[in-house]
């Protein structure tokens, strides 16, 4: 890792802590870039610890947020901690349910952690008209679809997050 993107710690935090900061360093990051309001509503693809992390930004900042994975532990782990609705998408669709929720116009907007396709397919079709997928998720492989139809069609925007800021 560049020494330019280390930060001592206090002694008064663990190095548990300081972990920890990472992650919710990356989270706020992935939230703030993207204007929401109190009422919004906003999907996270992906329950792993930043995905928790945002969750909790979001509810705290009044946004109704919908956490989406595959794992029943994380989701647990997430309905526990994060005040978000979960969605198991082995069970539900995670598309209908945020129109189910949102009265069919889709999430303003999604933030996508799972680094999957199918995640990001759906990304654009849950997300509203003039909505913002942001993406933190690190593919290992090329995405195999073209996005550029429904962004240019629904005025999708897509952001990228790298990191904290």
């Amino acid at each position: 890792m560049p020494e330019r993107v280390l930060c001592p710690l206090p002694d008064s935090l663990s190095l548990e802590e300081g972990a920890v900061l990472e992650n919710l360093g990356i989270a706020v990051h992935a939230v703030e870039i993207e204007h929401h309001d109190p009422g919004d509503w906003a999907v996270i693809l992906g329950a792993g610890p930043i995905g928790v992390l945002a969750a909790q930004a979001l509810v705290a900042a009044g946004v109704n947020t919908i956490i989406t994975d595959l794992s029943p532990e994380r989701l647990a782990f997430a309905a526990g901690h994060s005040g978000a609705l979960t969605v198991n998408v082995r069970e539900q669709d995670p598309v209908a349910t945020v129109l189910h929720y949102t009265h069919g116009k889709g999430a303003d907007f999604v933030i996508e952690m799972a680094a999957n396709q199918a995640a990001m397919e759906n990304a654009f079709d849950m997300v509203r008209i003039r909505g913002t997928i942001v993406t933190i998720g690190s593919f290992d492989a090329p995405i195999t679809f073209n996005p550029f139809f429904k962004m240019t069609r629904r005025e999708i925007r897509l952001q990228s997050v790298m990191g904290r800021n």
